[in-house]
C-alpha cells in the first residue's frame, strides 16, 4: 500500500500543475485573441486584416482549454483507478498545493479550477 501511495501522489503532484498550466494557457491565449481584436478596432482596420492570425490564436485558445478539460477526465479516471487500487481519496495528493495560481475573483466568489 506505500507503494500505491507514493505512485499515487506523485501522480497526483504532476498532474495538477498540468491543469493548472493548461488554464494559464487559455487565459493567455484569450488574452491575446482580445488585443489582437481590439487593437485591429482601435486602428481603424477592416475586418479582414489579419483575420488568418486571429483564426489561429482563436483556436488555440480553444485547444487550451479542450486540453483543461481532457486533464479533467484523466483526474476523474485515475481517481477510479485509486479507488480500484482501494486507496482513499484522503490518502493521497496531500503535498500537491492548491490551484490558486489561475484563480479569479469575481465579486465575492472564486472562479473554479
Amino acid at each position: 500500500m506505500k507503494l500505491y501511495n507514493q505512485s499515487i501522489d506523485h501522480v497526483a503532484a504532476t498532474i495538477n500543475p498540468a491543469e493548472v498550466s493548461a488554464d494559464a494557457a487559455a487565459l493567455d491565449a484569450s488574452r491575446a485573441l482580445t488585443a489582437l481584436l481590439e487593437s485591429r478596432q482601435q486602428m481603424g482596420l477592416p475586418i479582414s486584416t489579419a483575420l488568418a492570425a486571429i483564426n489561429k490564436v482563436a483556436q488555440a485558445t480553444i485547444m487550451a482549454v479542450n486540453a483543461r478539460e481532457e486533464l479533467i477526465r484523466a483526474h476523474g479516471m485515475l481517481n477510479r483507478v485509486g479507488a480500484d487500487l482501494g486507496v482513499r481519496m484522503e490518502d493521497y495528493g496531500k503535498d500537491v498545493p492548491p490551484q490558486t495560481a489561475t484563480d479569479r475573483t469575481f465579486g465575492n466568489t472564486t472562479a473554479p479550477a
